[in-house]
């Protein structure tokens, strides 16, 4: 019974739309209709109860001063959007992306840190709203392929990692999704909304981990390096990526080029034959009666 009354009491809340407060600005990027559906849908997800579900201020840099010297002191230049749990606030950035793909990650961000209350490790931050957000694609196999035989970051190395470049952060974030996909088929993905509680309740997102799923994290973190060095090598990387499909067009290319070449060169031969040669190779049918 208790289930059904605070489905109802999110429902009526949805309908009121308090989850989201858009500014003038953000507000012209993504409807705060939408919003509070991105909020109801991560809340389902991970079985947050109503003070997880605060209202969330969503700006842009361009709807004030404040928010224009967070963005510019906090945010990584080539960053899309930024969440500061604390403040219950997002910031998000037009021109970046699919903005309600970051939307939906940066409010993923505040609502897992409401729940846990305690610090969480890069991967599984960033795992988390990534895959909230959107799909696992076949350029990420490829991504991933290339990190393990690039040489593959411990998880725990991830919280220095993300703000060295672009480049670096956007196959970090993949593979924090990958990481957080992982931790899912082997748990359950109930199991992440109860590691963030737990991590509220002892303070401490290792002790959540084991206690939730019975294995300690460090150990975890082994074993799932190890299946990725596994799962993505060499032959992943050459038949489940677009090396595969590029290598085949280039070799297409290169072939084609070599027959016209070969054709230009036969054309310009042709043209530069004697005339009575020409002649010579014509073949005359004899006519009738003429035998």
């Amino acid at each position: 019974m208790k289930k059904y009354i605070t489905i109802l009491v999110l429902c009526l809340s949805i309908f009121a739309g308090e989850y989201v407060e858009m500014g003038r600005i953000a507000g012209g990027l993504v409807s705060e209709e939408l919003a509070d559906q991105m909020v109801m849908d991560i809340a389902q997800r991970l079985g947050a109860d109503e003070q997880a579900l605060g209202t969330i201020i969503v700006a842009a840099p361009e709807d004030g001063p404040e928010y224009a010297a967070i963005w510019q002191t906090r945010a990584p230049e080539w960053g899309a959007g930024l969440a500061i749990p604390g403040r219950d606030l997002v910031i998000i950035k037009s021109g970046k992306g699919d903005i309600r793909r970051i939307l939906k990650h940066e409010l993923t961000h505040v609502i897992s840190h409401r729940m846990a209350e305690t610090p969480l490790p890069r991967w599984f931050d960033e795992g988390l709203a990534e895959r909230f957000s959107r799909k696992w694609s076949l350029d990420d196999n490829f991504k991933m392929s290339w990190l393990v035989l690039s040489g593959m970051p411990e998880l725990s190395r991830l919280e220095t990692l993300y703000r060295r470049n672009q480049y670096a952060a956007y196959n970090l974030y993949g593979y924090s999704y990958l990481a957080v996909n992982t931790f899912a088929e082997d748990f359950g993905e109930r199991a992440i909304g109860e590691v963030l509680r737990q991590s509220k309740r002892h303070r401490s997102f290792g002790r959540a981990f084991e206690i939730v799923t019975g294995e300690p994290l460090y150990d975890w973190e082994v074993g799932f390096q190890n299946r990725i060095y596994k799962r993505y090598g060499w032959v992943n990387f050459i038949f489940n990526s677009n090396l595969l499909w590029y290598a085949i067009l280039i070799l297409f290319l290169i072939g084609g080029g070599i027959k016209i070449w070969r054709t230009r060169m036969l054309m310009r031969e042709e043209r530069k034959q004697p005339q009575d040669d020409i002649e010579a190779e014509v073949i005359d049918f004899p006519e009738e009666g003429s035998f």
